[in-house]
């Protein structure tokens, strides 16, 4: 099976031109399947340093063949074709390419595409493009004002950070990466706070308080509020599983795949099945409670996307897919037998999430696909504890969406 960077190129070569991300990622996606995510950052990472790539990016040279064209937009550099190897001098021409008028240009137009309104209890931000991990151009300043905007929310200790967000595109994309990985963890709030929650909304945003060069179709909503506030956009309607599992450590962050060891503990720990869904739900909730002694938690968006992911992942059943390779590097990285790991990979007993590959080797460990897209609901709830170790408890939901509410003469979200 070829890896995400050769099936890219292969994408490039067969369409040939210009290509946006989009178009990229639908094209694997149609012959390969959705064993890939976060095309916009392997797209960018392929990109050399001398062209203006990330200089601390892993992947290989032989491995970084596009140029990028503008925002969201790339074609193969043609000295890198083996088949044209001998124009090597087309590096160099492509570094003056854009014109002084061209450059001129683009920085107008990268001008007012995002309005952003600041307080202390809580952050709107309106945008024209999403904001992808590795942003570039005015995406970067986006990323950075978000930042600066959030550590001016005071959350107390009887307070959570809920996040929102908004937008009517969509594609398939993790929002807990939207809110809060893609701004970056430390721009939120330390864990003296009583938790995180987040909602994925599929709708227009809220009226924008001035105008914009482009339409604005991504929405952020950060904002403090009371922990028995609950979800504002997804009422829950079913609980299917509730959970209880120890982390057999104290400082989660540092091993190897946290999430490998999330999913481990929690096949492993108590979980109890309330209701089992009559088709796989597109959409879900997640609740998870974390109790924790004192000084072991420093950042719950730390902690979430491990969470998370490892979560998700325990109510999935693995389709078999190159088993005993994928679970001979589980096991590896777990320091546990093969067999369990098998036992635990094909298990289905609480597999509300259905049957999907959901691991595959990657270079020396495994690389996760659990349906954490769907969830458009979720919480990390933080409890002190006076135990020397951590525990995870939780539930997994069917959601419902709410009514939205109009105020001050526009449709916006309460």
């Amino acid at each position: 099976m070829p890896t995400q960077h050769e099936v890219i190129i292969e994408a490039f070569k067969v369409l040939g031109g210009v290509r946006t991300i989009g178009e990229i990622r639908d094209w694997v996606r149609t012959k390969y399947g959705d064993r890939w995510k976060d095309f916009g950052t392997r797209m960018a990472d392929m990109v050399p340093q001398e062209l203006g790539g990330n200089p601390s990016s892993n992947v290989r040279n032989e491995f970084r063949v596009l140029r990028r064209v503008s925002i969201g937009k790339y074609r193969l550099i043609a000295d890198k074709i083996p088949e044209e190897q001998k124009h090597s001098n087309i590096r160099q021409t492509v570094r003056s390419f854009m014109s002084h008028s061209e450059e001129v240009l683009q920085r107008n137009s990268q001008s007012n595409l995002y309005v952003i309104l600041p307080g202390s209890k809580s952050v709107e931000v309106w945008s024209a493009e999403r904001l992808p991990f590795e942003p570039e151009g005015w995406l970067k300043r986006l990323r950075r004002d978000i930042c600066s905007a959030i550590r001016g929310i005071y959350c107390g200790p009887s307070q959570l950070l809920h996040a929102v967000y908004v937008s009517p595109i969509r594609e398939r994309c993790d929002v807990e990466n939207i809110l809060f990985y893609n701004v970056g963890i430390g721009c939120f709030p330390r864990s003296d706070n009583a938790g995180l929650r987040f909602e994925r909304v599929f709708s227009q945003p809220p009226a924008i308080p001035r105008p914009m060069n482009r339409p604005a179709l991504h929405y952020h909503h950060y904002e403090s509020v009371a922990k028995e506030t609950g979800f504002k956009h997804w009422i829950p309607t079913k609980t299917l599983v509730r959970w209880r599992a120890r982390i057999r450590t104290r400082f989660m962050t540092v091993l190897p795949n946290p999430a490998a060891h999330i999913w481990y503990w929690m096949k492993s720990g108590s979980t109890e099945l309330i209701t089992k869904p009559h088709h796989v739900p597109t959409q879900f909730g997640l609740s998870m409670t974390i109790y924790a002694p004192s000084g072991s938690v420093s950042n719950l968006v730390a902690l979430l996307k491990p969470l998370l992911d490892g979560a998700v992942a325990a109510f999935h059943q693995h389709d078999g897919t190159m088993q005993a390779e994928v679970a001979s590097r589980l096991a590896r990285v777990l320091g546990v037998r093969t067999q369990d790991v098998v036992a635990h990979l094909s298990d289905n007993t609480n597999a509300v999430l259905g049957r999907r590959r959901l691991l595959w080797p990657w270079r020396n460990s495994i690389q996760w696909n659990p349906a954490d897209d769907c969830c458009v609901a979720g919480e990390l709830l933080f409890i002190g504890s006076t135990k020397d170790f951590l525990e995870l408890s939780g539930e997994l939901f069917e959601v419902r969406e709410t009514v939205r509410t109009c105020i001050d003469e526009s449709c916006a979200f309460t």
